[in-house]
């Protein structure tokens, strides 16, 4: 009997665990031309175009020490193709973390391709970045894991990015 009630009070403790993870939900920006899945309430911050920099629009979540975000930056004022933005903005993104690029492959979202990037920071915790530039807009889906660029979180994530309309 001790058997039966010990296997059943272990089958209802991994049931109710279960239940209490966070599931994956998405989140449509039209405005911006994406959507994305988290696994809670991302934060927004839309900023107006200034003299530091054009306007973007990003979306994050932090939980666990995982670090989720997509940023969208509006690039219309850029004398460069998407095709240029596209080649320069792996090395500005390497430059700006000061990490050395671990891996590097072109991905696609339908017929739009992008790049799939791994940025190894040393102390601080391993990026991982899929980019793709659309009609001068930048879309940039970043995320940082102490447990690498494998993490559970972080692909599920990056693979649930897409682009809305046309």
């Amino acid at each position: 009997m001790r058997v039966i009630t010990a296997a059943a009070l272990t089958l209802l403790l991994f049931a109710l665990a279960a239940c209490s993870r966070p599931t994956w939900k998405e989140y449509d920006y039209p405005a911006w031309g994406f959507a994305v899945s988290f696994k809670g309430q991302p934060s927004v911050t839309d900023s107006p175009a200034s003299a530091k920099g054009p306007r973007s629009f990003q979306v994050e979540l932090v939980q666990n020490g995982v670090d989720l975000v997509v940023e969208a930056i509006d690039a219309s004022n850029s004398d460069k193709s998407d095709q240029q933005l596209l080649a320069n903005i792996p090395d500005e993104m390497v430059q700006s973390s000061e990490g050395t690029v671990t891996s590097s492959a072109n991905v696609a979202i339908g017929n739009v391709i992008g790049r799939d990037i791994t940025i190894d920071r040393g102390r601080d915790p391993t990026e991982r970045a899929r980019v793709f530039v659309v009609n001068r807009r930048v879309y940039q889906v970043i995320t940082q894991s102490p447990q690498g660029s494998d993490q559970s979180d972080v692909v599920p994530f990056l693979n649930s990015f897409h682009l809305l309309g046309k």
